[in-house]
């Protein structure tokens, strides 16, 4: 199952409860806040209450639980995946702000034009070719 809007992760609980297998994408902030802690809250976690002997597991049991028989458990995964160039971005940013030299900025052309994702209809000759411009 694919949720390309995980939101707070409702689609991807019901998944994970009924044994399917599923993916969850989310471009805001938030998912740490949202859909990390209720997928934590599905799978559960050890417990040991008060007057017993063995732990049991705490678990969500809302929603399609009961009619599944959902008992908690499983794992799942998350990533956060960076914007492309970010770190020459950071770099520019820094030049910018006076953390650098004119190598600093050769050098970082010099590794943006072998190692930048660019967009495919850049024209990494013309851009090669224009390095002259920034010379003094």
């Amino acid at each position: 199952m694919l949720d390309y809007h995980l939101g707070s992760g409702t689609t991807c609980a019901v998944a994970h409860k009924m044994g399917r297998q599923y993916i969850g994408i989310e471009q805001m902030d938030y998912i740490e806040d949202i859909a990390v802690k209720r997928m934590q809250k599905v799978i559960g976690t050890t417990v040991k209450k008060d007057g017993e002997l063995l732990e049991s597991l705490d678990f969500d049991s809302g929603g399609i639980s009961k009619s599944v028989d959902w008992q908690g458990g499983g794992e799942f995964i998350y990533f956060e995946l960076d914007k492309y160039n970010q770190k020459y971005i950071d770099k520019l940013n820094a030049i910018k702000q006076g953390h650098g030299t004119a190598k600093t900025i050769e050098q970082l052309y010099d590794e943006i034009t072998k190692h930048a994702f660019l967009n495919y209809d850049v024209e990494s000759e013309k851009l090669l070719a224009s390095k002259k411009d920034f010379e003094n």
